[in-house]
């Protein structure tokens, strides 16, 4: 023991955790500094994305139990019944992971093309597993899959718009390769991305088949062409009328592609109608006083909603 350091012998523990290390001198009062100390056993419970882009541009999150920051933390890629080779940069397929707390830690994958079965046989599509280390290389032994995929192809998208305060349902066509249709079908998570300068808003998306009537008689091509998106609340800076984003589409919920063009116009708001009444018939014009009516695009649809009825208008500007 020295005046900066005591010597003191680690308890035993019941279960893999990271508590916080306190001292004492009077037995009453403890310090408060934020000092942790983690007892390690992992575990891997789950794996995200299942699906990683054939490109290695994928990072990894495992969950799981046991994870400290030791320093020595890794993840280890395998198969079976052959071990798996993944190039002369990444021996054994082992890949330095960056932990985020006793639950949560993220890596780097590699490429699809880089990693070979022991024979030299490629993996294409097959389920291969991914372990972690905290510690001298004792890897787990979970067998948490993953898939390489990929990116779908999507139809070209006619740049929309929509008021930035009205969330609207947009569709992309969306062809996903035989190769993955399955996994896809299984793990993805599909989003949506709309950025422009400093303002990112990522939303869920669906994957759809469309015509919906097809899957519904039980047609044989029920697999999905479509990606339905809803888009978010958007908040346009003073003085802005509208401004235009780059729309990005994920299947795995990382990997984003597409640069879509698509348009937020000033906010739709009624503010009153004028007059604010009128007989049974018909024959009553009424003006409806707010902001937002004139769209960028000719395509739009002018329409109002009385209760249950919906009508036509035209807008004006000089009202």
């Amino acid at each position: 023991m020295s005046d900066g350091t005591i010597q003191c012998q680690v308890p035993m523990y019941t279960k893999p955790d990271v508590l916080p290390v306190q001292v004492t001198l009077n037995g009453f009062d403890y310090s408060n500094d934020n000092v942790t100390f983690g007892f390690f056993d992992p575990y891997v419970l789950d794996a995200q994305p299942k699906l990683i882009a054939i490109d290695g541009s994928t990072k990894v999150t495992l969950k799981g139990i046991g994870f400290v920051n030791s320093g020595q933390t890794q993840i280890q890629f395998h198969a079976r019944p052959q071990q798996l080779n993944c190039g002369v940069d990444t021996p054994a397929c082992k890949k330095p992971a960056a932990f985020i707390d006793k639950d949560h830690i993220v890596a780097d994958t590699v490429p699809q093309k880089d990693m070979v079965y022991a024979d030299g046989k490629p993996l294409s599509r097959d389920p291969f597993y991914v372990e972690a280390s905290v510690y001298n290389d004792d890897f787990t032994d979970n067998r948490v899959s993953l898939f390489y995929y990929e990116e779908p192809q999507y139809e070209q998208y006619e740049g929309g718009e929509t008021p930035a305060n009205i969330q609207t349902e947009i569709f992309i066509g969306t062809k996903i390769g035989a190769k993955d249709m399955q996994h896809v079908m299984l793990y993805a998570n599909p989003k949506a991305r709309f950025s422009s300068g400093e303002q990112t808003v990522i939303v869920d998306a669906i994957l759809l088949y469309t015509p919906l009537i097809s899957a519904y008689n039980g047609a044989d091509a029920v697999e999905p062409n479509t990606i339905k998106i809803r888009t978010p609340m958007w908040q346009l800076k003073p003085g802005q009328t509208s401004q235009k984003v780059k729309l990005d589409i994920s299947i795995n919920g990382y990997n984003f592609v597409g640069s879509f063009d698509f348009v937020f116009t000033e906010p739709l708001i009624l503010h009153r109608t004028v007059p604010m009444s009128g007989p049974l018939t018909s024959s009553t014009n009424t003006f409806l006083i707010g902001q937002g009516f004139r769209a960028l695009s000719t395509k739009i649809n002018y329409n109002v909603k009385w209760g249950p009825i919906i009508t036509d208008f035209m807008p004006r500007a000089d009202v």
